[in-house]
């Protein structure tokens, strides 16, 4: 059962606890011991909490549920760790909780690893629905976020591209970026500066009629669906 803004959804529930891991990002008080504890009678799992967010354990072939506590953390802490390699991995999935409606934390609801959001107002109960969900593969997101990621992805752009029309480097960054790659990982991929990078994404996005990154993706994830690939491999200037 998934329930979002008091709207319950019916959903298949079918839990494999024993590939799974799950951790709680936060300092250890009686809200995380609480929550740990639930977890692991919930789903007869062992939860550590871990109150260093470089500690996160991510480990292999496992599904790896990350709970960071937004209250103890701050935003640019936890957008430094979203942009690690490690949690960009299929393995990493991510769930904010504690979270105060309409702060900056918010803004990461368009990252792939984000797959649950919940406010400090969530009922426990709720939250421990919502990592079910979550663990089996689904979203648990807050009507108004999943409606911005809705419209974001239906605004496609009016012009008619096609892969022909881009540069090499510029298919390599548009590739980069669908990954999730950050300016900073895309300048060290390449050995450019993060000055050149965002040269290059400023003219990609004026030259095709993109408004963002979620728009490039969306118009590249369609290329792809009909059979268009980008060039990922190393290009020159």
């Amino acid at each position: 059962m998934t329930i979002i803004d008091a709207e319950t959804i019916d959903l298949p529930i079918s839990i494999s606890t024993n590939k799974a891991n799950i951790s709680v990002l936060g300092i250890e008080n009686i809200q995380t011991s609480a929550l740990t504890k639930s977890i692991q009678d919930r789903f007869r799992i062992r939860c550590d909490i871990v109150e260093e967010l470089e500690k996160t354990p991510i480990l292999k072939d496992q599904t790896n549920l990350i709970l960071i506590d937004c209250s103890h953390f701050h935003f640019g802490k936890v957008f430094d760790l979203l942009s690690e390699r490690s949690m960009r991995s299929e393995q990493a999935k991510i769930a904010l909780f504690n979270m105060k409606k309409n702060s900056r934390f918010e803004s990461l609801v368009d990252r792939p690893q984000i797959k649950g959001i919940f406010y400090n107002t969530t009922p426990h109960t709720t939250l421990l629905n919502g990592l079910e969900d979550i663990i089996c593969g689904n979203l648990w997101l807050p009507r108004h976020l999943m409606q911005k990621i809705v419209n974001s992805h239906r605004k496609l752009p009016t012009f008619r591209a096609s892969s022909k029309e881009f540069t090499k480097r510029e298919q390599q960054i548009l590739h980069s970026i669908c990954l999730g790659y950050t300016n900073q990982d895309i300048a060290r991929e390449l050995d450019l500066s993060e000055h050149t990078i965002k040269s290059h994404l400023y003219n990609l996005f004026k030259k095709h009629g993109f408004r963002n990154r979620l728009e490039a993706c969306a118009w590249a994830r369609g290329q792809s669906e009909i059979g268009l690939k980008l060039d990922g491999n190393q290009a020159t200037s």
